[in-house]
C-alpha cells in the first residue's frame, strides 16, 4: 500500500465530505477520488469565493468545493468554512461545512 504520505492523509480525513448529503452515498470510488482531489485543492490553495470543480467522465456525476470563510481558532488552527455542491444523475445538492487544518497539515470536518 505505501507510505501513508501527507497528501494521502489529507485526502483520507477528506472522505468524510465527499459522502456527506443525500447524492454523496451514490458516488463510486471514482468520483469520490475526483471529489477528494477538488477538495483538498479547495481548502489547501482556493480564495474565499473560488470554486474548484471535479468532473468524472465515466459516470456523468460532478460537483464543486467553494471556501466561504477562513478564520482561525483560538487554539491556532487555520478553519475554512465551505459549499459542496454534487451533481448525480442531473439532480443537484448543495451542502455547507467547515474544515479545521491540524498541526500534522491533515483538513478535519469540525461542522
Amino acid at each position: 500500500m505505501g507510505e501513508l504520505t501527507p497528501a494521502k492523509k489529507a485526502l483520507i480525513a477528506l472522505f468524510v465530505i465527499v459522502v456527506g448529503g443525500t447524492l454523496g452515498a451514490e458516488l463510486d470510488e471514482q468520483d469520490r477520488m475526483h471529489a477528494q482531489t477538488a477538495a483538498s485543492d479547495a481548502l489547501e490553495n482556493a480564495e474565499e469565493g473560488e470554486s474548484v470543480s471535479w468532473a468524472n467522465p465515466e459516470s456523468g456525476n460532478e460537483g464543486s468545493y467553494t471556501p466561504t470563510e477562513t478564520y482561525k481558532t483560538s487554539e491556532g488552527l487555520t478553519c475554512r468554512e465551505f459549499s459542496q455542491t454534487v451533481e448525480v444523475d442531473g439532480e443537484e445538492e448543495e451542502t455547507q461545512g467547515t474544515a479545521c487544518k491540524q498541526p500534522d497539515g491533515t483538513w478535519h470536518i469540525v461542522g
